[in-house]
């Protein structure tokens, strides 16, 4: 499996709200890989994946909250299409990983 997107930004929360900027993402069957436009390069193994929200689902309908013990990052897409896409292709993906 592997699915590729492009998104608006992400950000990191690490407790310094870093911004990525634009972000070429690839998930695969055992990762979440982001590269954003800075040239750096985020891998998040889905297994560590606690959780897939929306953090605020009036005030932003298009992003998506990948939540890891002690980070997470929320992911501004495109349109509430790609987000329902992302998503659904994380919940997959990661209950791949763990069977």
């Amino acid at each position: 499996m592997l699915q590729e997107f492009d998104v608006k930004y992400v950000t990191l929360y690490d407790g310094t709200g870093h911004r990525l900027g634009p972000a070429e993402c690839t998930l695969t069957s055992t990762r979440l890989i982001i590269s954003d436009a800075r040239g750096g390069i985020h891998q998040i193994l889905l297994r560590d994946i606690s959780g897939i929200t929306t953090p605020s689902k009036i005030g932003a309908p298009k992003m998506l909250r990948v939540s890891l013990p002690g980070l997470s990052y929320d992911i501004d897409c495109s349109s509430k299409g790609q987000k329902m896409d992302i998503e659904a292709w994380l919940v997959r993906a990661i209950r791949g990983s763990v069977s």
